[in-house]
């Protein structure tokens, strides 16, 4: 009887050559997501890599800046102190007996320091 019945018998070669294809396809497709899964996270670690370095740059820019600002602030405090400290600009003189390179000179200059 099932010989006759085209449900019972056994199904050609064809068929199952067509399973295996079909699940060749599903592997090549799930291995195809996967690589792009990687691709993605490896965009997405490129992506913070940038980010990070973008972070670096900014926080030299950052310090660059706060160093430049301190020479201003410097530059400032020197250009002012003049008028803040104005015994700073007076000259210093020293008399002829401390300032001469003499022997006699060095031997007064001595005696008169003790």
């Amino acid at each position: 009887m099932c010989r006759r019945d085209p449900l019972c018998q056994k199904p050609p070669d064809d068929v199952y050559d067509l399973d295996d294809t079909v699940f060749d396809l599903a592997n090549v497709a799930f291995n195809l997501a996967d690589t792009v899964s990687d691709l993605v996270d490896t965009v997405f670690d490129l992506a913070n890599v940038i980010f990070d370095f973008k972070n670096a740059l900014l926080d030299l820019t950052n310090a660059v800046l706060d160093l430049t600002d301190a020479g201003f602030d410097f530059t400032d405090t020197v250009s002012t102190s003049h008028t803040l400290f104005p015994t700073l600009q007076t000259p210093v003189s020293f008399s002829q007996e401390y300032t001469s390179s003499t022997v006699q000179d060095r031997r007064r200059h001595s005696v008169i320091e003790n």
